[in-house]
């Protein structure tokens, strides 16, 4: 995702339409960019990333439509590396213990049953 927003200079625009009003990295031009040097031009696509996955957040929250469940966690992951994918679907799975156990009445916790 960093990649296609700083070298590929894809505009969240390009997905999402007026509805994203967030910086992009592509607002500036080549010259711009060169004439901010090196640390500034690291900070504002910090800031354009930020924005744009602040945004992406912002879409699957406001989806929820279920008020019953008040924990949606979101975890921003590069989906090539297999041991992010495997974090996530760790975390996924334990949530969905943990929330069945709560229904039933027990409560675990689940962070002191993962073992590295």
């Amino acid at each position: 995702f960093r990649i296609r927003l700083r070298d590929d200079k894809i505009s969240l625009k390009f997905c999402f339409g007026d509805d994203y009003q967030g910086r992009n990295y592509n607002d500036k031009s080549e010259e711009e960019l060169i004439e901010m040097g090196k640390d500034e031009c690291d900070e504002y696509f910090d800031q354009c990333y930020n924005d744009s996955i602040k945004f992406i957040k912002k879409q699957y929250l406001e989806r929820n439509r279920n008020k019953r469940i008040t924990s949606i966690f979101i975890h921003v992951t590069t989906a090539t590396e297999k041991s992010n994918i495997q974090k996530v679907f760790d975390d996924v799975r334990m949530g969905i213990i943990s929330q069945s156990l709560a229904t039933s009445g027990f409560h675990v916790d689940m962070q002191n049953l993962i073992q590295d």
